[in-house]
């Protein structure tokens, strides 16, 4: 999970406590460190923003078989062999804080899957944050008569602080801007029917996101490298996966309330998914149970469930749920819903 390093000049009026209730930039920053004790970053986050995917500890990297998969592992969209759109909201225990994802696939057969993807978090008039994401994914089998999936991913992401003061040093060029960095990618090995190997490499060069070009360092995307197994008998799915971001350095004389060292974060996780079948109009409900375990109090317990059926005979819709649990957040516990439409 990616942190924010958040930065504050204590020669500046923000620094003074006595002042934060009269600064909108104040109540970014703490909403933002904030959000840092529950393991969600606020800078340009990708996990866990499908409700399938969070159900199951968010240990998705190698199943990774629905459109959401973009932001778990590119190669994953490789198995979709027909048009899915894809849309969650993710509810926070803040007021007016939220995320949102819409994500469709297309299939090209021989050519690969295309997908294209917006998400966007924040509070409309404190911080936006917004990454729209091009996808590729394709099955080498047919080329190489070898068992695996290649993808990559091409981001355009654009940050904003409409609640930010444009005098302040911080905002040299300006409270809105957008960055581009090189393409992620992820690989998908199946050495057996039902079971699978995944490896995926996000952000392989950290971006800088300052707004001061005098503060180098300051507040990067850190890279992120997860890699799981996946094993699908029938109606079932057990997997599990080990993500380990590294933080990098920060610089500058700025004094912080956050500041952190070359490091890594690790999180451990596994999680289960069972489908069942209903004599209603060829439904399936599933049952989701997970858990991670990582650094830095990232750690929680997670259950959802999912809901799915033939609207017609050419679209199918499914609906999902997951809960999070993480008893060492100081914001508590919180929701995801999400809805699959497939044709």
């Amino acid at each position: 999970m990616q942190r924010p390093q958040t930065h504050i000049d204590h020669q500046h009026p923000i620094g003074n406590v006595s002042d934060w209730q009269s600064q909108p930039k104040c109540v970014v920053l703490i909403l933002l460190l904030m959000l840092i004790s529950i393991g969600s970053q606020a800078a340009f986050f990708n996990s866990d923003v499908s409700a399938r995917a969070a159900g199951m500890g968010g240990a998705f990297v190698a199943v990774a078989d629905d459109t959401t998969s973009v932001f778990w592992n590119p190669a994953g969209i490789a198995q979709i062999g027909h048009f899915e759109f894809a849309s969650t909201q993710v509810a926070y225990p803040v007021e007016t804080f939220s995320t949102q994802l819409m994500a469709g696939s297309i299939p090209m057969f021989w050519n690969g899957t295309f997908a294209l993807s917006l998400l966007q978090t924040g509070a409309p008039d404190l911080y936006r944050e917004q990454t729209l994401q091009l996808t590729y994914g394709h099955d080498l089998y047919d080329w190489i008569n070898f068992p695996l999936s290649v993808g990559l991913s091409f981001k355009r992401l654009s940050l904003s602080y409409p609640g930010a003061d444009e005098s302040d040093p911080l905002f040299t060029d300006g409270t809105s801007k957008a960055f581009y960095t090189l393409p992620s990618f992820g690989l998908l090995y199946r050495p057996l029917p039902n079971f699978k190997i995944a490896a995926a490499q996000d952000n392989p060069r950290p971006i800088q996101l300052s707004f001061n070009p005098d503060d180098e360092g300051y507040n990067r995307v850190n890279r992120t490298f997860r890699l799981g197994i996946a094993w699908t008998p029938d109606h079932t799915t057990l997997t599990a996966e080990v993500a380990s971001e590294k933080f990098t350095p920060t610089y500058g004389s700025r004094k912080s309330i956050l500041r952190a060292i070359t490091t890594y974060s690790t999180q451990f996780r596994i999680g289960a998914e069972h489908w069942i079948q209903l004599n209603l109009l060829g439904s399936e409900l599933a049952v989701r149970a997970g858990r991670s375990i990582g650094t830095y109090d990232m750690s929680s317990w997670n259950m959802g469930a999912g809901y799915r059926f033939a609207l017609s005979r050419l679209f199918s819709l499914q609906f999902d749920y997951a809960f999070s649990y993480a008893p060492t957040s100081e914001l508590g516990n919180y929701h995801r819903m999400s809805l699959l439409i497939a044709r």
